[in-house]
C-alpha cells in the first residue's frame, strides 16, 4: 500500500474515496499496517482462504 510506504518513509500524501465500505477499509489498513481484515475481503477470496485452510498438509500428517 503506498499511503504505508509514504508513512514510513515520513512523506506528505493525499489520499481520497468517494466509497465509505472502501474508505473504512483503508483505514483499518492502516491501522493494521496493510493487512486486510476478513470482513473486507471479497467473498471468493475469503472461499479460496477456506479451501487453502482445509486442504494445508503438515508435516505430522506424515507421522
Amino acid at each position: 500500500m503506498r499511503i504505508l510506504l509514504c508513512r514510513e518513509l515520513e512523506r506528505k500524501y493525499i489520499s481520497c474515496e468517494i466509497h465509505p465500505d472502501y474508505y473504512n477499509m483503508i483505514l483499518d489498513r492502516l491501522d493494521n499496517n496493510g493487512y486486510i481484515r476478513d470482513e473486507y475481503r471479497l467473498d471468493f477470496i475469503k472461499d479460496k482462504n477456506k479451501k487453502d485452510a482445509k486442504n494445508k498438509v503438515t508435516i505430522f500428517d506424515f507421522i
